[in-house]
């Protein structure tokens, strides 16, 4: 490990990238620290304004957090479908996307999640899955907000169950940028249960292991998120996708 790069262009990145191949040789874990400034400008030969520019990077990118103090330093974390969907985000708002695009291309992906989580799905995800589904229906009535919430935090469970990293992720970050503009906007939110029924439905559908049954629910789910949710500001739909600021 360690020993001087040759080519000092775009140093900062290189050595972000140096960190991260150290990080994943060594098998830290989230909550892991890594050596202090001085032990890593030794080990990277590089200046601690470079090395701190590296830092900076992989905390905006969600690989570490850094804290500050005598018992402070870089800490490993695990990057979150959050950064994922700023990043999205950023992207889409340049490619002049519409956030109806984005609401589009869940309504694709929603009907995968339910297959494969039918498919794959452990008791101890469906004894979850049961639960929220619980949380969700006892906020069919209460604030908005916190419908939204909860049906989101049903969705991340489902995507979980689907085992399959890069959908779950990529799903995660779509519903960031869904949620991150819709939340803002509710309001009455009438019709909610309709959402609750849509997924029971599919929560049904996947507890019998039928994937072509989970798929269709889902489908029937997306359109009733979209009719009670979307549907109230379809102004939002046409509006462009734009990369939030950090909660």
């Amino acid at each position: 490990m360690g020993g001087p790069l040759q080519r000092p262009a775009k140093l900062a990145v290189a050595t972000a990238h140096r960190i991260v191949a150290d990080i994943d040789r060594e098998g830290l874990r989230p909550g892991d620290r890594l050596p202090t400034e001085v032990d890593l400008q030794e080990r990277y030969d590089v200046s601690r304004a470079t090395l701190r520019e590296a830092l900076r990077l992989l905390e905006v990118h969600g690989v570490l957090s850094t804290r500050a103090g005598r018992t402070g330093g870089a800490v490993v974390r695990t990057p979150a479908a959050a950064e994922l969907g700023a990043v999205l985000a950023l992207t889409l708002q340049f490619a002049d996307a519409p956030y109806s695009s984005v609401v589009e291309t869940r309504q694709a992906i929603d009907p995968l999640l339910a297959r494969f989580a039918a498919e794959r799905a452990t008791d101890d995800e469906l004894d979850r899955l049961r639960d929220l589904l619980a949380e969700l229906a006892g906020q069919e009535h209460g604030d908005p907000v916190g419908f939204l919430r909860a049906n989101r935090a049903f969705g991340t469970a489902l995507a979980e169950a689907t085992h399959n990293p890069p959908l779950q992720l990529f799903a995660q970050a779509l519903s960031e940028i869904i949620s991150t503009r819709f939340t803002s906007e509710a309001r009455n939110l009438r019709g909610r249960e309709r959402v609750v029924r849509a997924r029971r439905r599919v929560l049904e559908a996947v507890r019998a292991r039928d994937p072509r049954a989970a798929e269709a629910a889902a489908a029937d789910y997306v359109a009733a998120y979209d009719a009670v949710v979307a549907g109230p500001a379809p102004g939002l739909l046409a509006t462009r996708v734009s990369w939030p600021m950090p909660r």
